[in-house]
């Protein structure tokens, strides 16, 4: 019996101690807003006979991906399961990276390409949200577990190849962002390098278009998509943050194609397989600049530019550097150890927060907790704690899921009991908030137009700060906390 590889290992004790991060991450924002659907203060269905019909709905309103259409069952399950689940999705999506891009390689650039994936993709983006885990992390691994079944499954008997074919289109139709391109990568494939499929990966093939179909013409996606809302930053400054890599990719295939020298190399890589990812990437990062979506917009684009680049450089070089994949082994388990760590920390003070939240009469819970601005620049934005002041989204789902009156919760110093009801016009307490009788002049009521929610904001001192209405009357001005991500 062989060894396992490095990095397979690697991959394993990724998800293991993933999964201790998933049971301390709190359910938030979308999270709580599909377990409301059927659960919470105010569910908007009280029987689960109406999910198909939900589901429907779901199509014609929002989008077609499976992952959400699964999300008010599986949070309706233990988190241990729900942690469980997520760890083993996150393992397949690193292991269907692997077998794509440079099936059977051991050694250095598997372990390369494992601890590109964890650092360069935005995972800073709300990436453990577990919607977004869903939508992205799971939407990755059985898109790309269905292009592996492609090319994988041979004949065999007739629920055998009528399984592979529903795995084929249930892969397809978890995001759009991820198979379209992909649909486009295979028939690039089919027309320039001339794959001839047999019957069976015909089948495979056809099942993948009619998911992807399903998913991409979902009528909610397409009035979603004409939706005027602003883009979260301009042309230039979104591709430089969210698809940088799949833009350099293709900068060097065209920059090579052009030179005489390297023109057949990349002409080798258009027709291999590697092929479908190239064109996949360039076809998703057009998906992620058009939707003007800082961040997880790229998530697609920059996954299989990545499988391209160190598959390419698997084949070219043989990497004999025997320190270099210790290292980054301990660069990768060192930092994910230290997130399991603080994630830990952040979610007894988040049990706490929503234990006073529920027991308030008004929403208003005195916590010392930490701030985002406090936490360690190494956890590059993965984790998750109590409620900034500016997050609108999150405040809003939580409001609606635990409270049928549904009121904010507004989150001040232990030290601000002292002072409320407020009887004087001004206090600045030990931390540097402010609790004031009137708003600052300057105070502007800002509308956040994806999230379609409004938070009152002023400046001091140079500073952005949060005004945040305190019950009693008077309020909480706190410096704004700006997250990795936030828009």
């Amino acid at each position: 019996m062989s060894r396992p590889s490095p990095a397979r290992l690697l991959i394993a004790a990724v998800a293991i101690i993933s999964f201790f991060i998933f049971i301390d991450t709190p359910y938030t924002g979308d999270d709580l807003g599909y377990k409301a659907i059927f659960q919470g203060a105010s569910p908007r269905y009280d029987s689960w006979w109406s999910y198909p019909r939900w589901v429907v709905s779901h199509w014609l309103n929002t989008n077609g991906r499976i992952p959400n259409d699964i999300m008010p069952l599986l949070f309706s399950l233990p988190k241990g399961l729900v942690a469980l689940a997520c760890a083993a999705v996150l393992m397949l999506m690193y292991r269907m990276a692997l077998a794509l891009s440079m099936p059977g390689k051991k050694g250095f650039w598997p372990v390369a390409l494992t601890a590109a994936i964890f650092f360069v993709l935005p995972w800073w983006d709300s990436m453990f949200v577990f919607a977004c885990q869903l939508n992205y992390v799971w939407a990755s691994a059985f898109s790309l577990l269905a292009v592996w079944i492609i090319f994988s499954v041979k004949s065999g008997s007739r629920w055998f190849t009528l399984v592979s074919a529903l795995v084929c289109g249930a892969g397809a139709m978890m995001h759009e962002a991820a198979s379209l391109p992909l649909l486009v990568g295979l028939s690039f494939y089919i027309l320039y390098a001339r794959w001839r499929p047999d019957r069976v990966q015909k089948i495979m093939l056809m099942a993948f278009a009619v998911g992807t179909a399903l998913v991409t013409l979902s009528p909610g996606i397409i009035m979603r998509a004409g939706d005027n809302v602003a883009a979260d930053d301009l042309l230039p400054v979104l591709l430089l943050k969210t698809d940088i890599v799949a833009a350099a990719l293709w900068v060097v295939i065209v920059w090579k194609y052009f030179s005489k020298k390297d023109r057949e190399k990349v002409v080798a890589l258009m027709r291999s397989r590697l092929g479908i990812f190239a064109v996949a990437s360039l076809a998703s990062m057009v998906i992620s600049l058009a939707s003007g979506i800082v961040g997880r917009s790229g998530w697609f684009a920059e996954m299989y530019a990545l499988m391209v680049i160190f598959g390419w450089l698997s084949r070219r070089w043989q990497a004999k550097v025997r320190w270099a994949s210790p290292l980054l082994c301990c660069l990768v388990l060192g930092q994910l150890v230290g997130v399991a760590i603080w994630q830990h920390r952040l979610s007894n003070e988040f049990d706490v927060f929503i234990e006073d939240y529920v027991a308030s009469d008004d929403g208003l819970v005195y916590q010392d907790y930490t701030r985002d601005g406090q936490l360690p620049w190494w956890a590059l934005g993965r984790l998750r704690g109590v409620l900034d002041p500016d997050d609108a989204w999150l405040l809003s789902t939580h409001a609606a899921y635990y409270r049928e009156d549904a009121p904010w919760p507004v989150v001040v110093p232990i030290e601000a009991a002292d002072h409320i009801p407020l009887d004087n016009e001004e206090y600045e307490l030990l931390n540097g908030d402010l609790l004031t009788r009137e708003l600052p002049y300057e105070t502007e009521d800002i509308l956040l137009e994806r999230e379609r929610q409004t938070i009152k904001l002023c400046e001091i001192d140079g500073r952005q700060w949060v005004a945040q209405a305190i019950p009693a009357g008077g309020w909480h001005l706190s410096p704004r906390q700006l997250d990795l991500g936030d828009r």
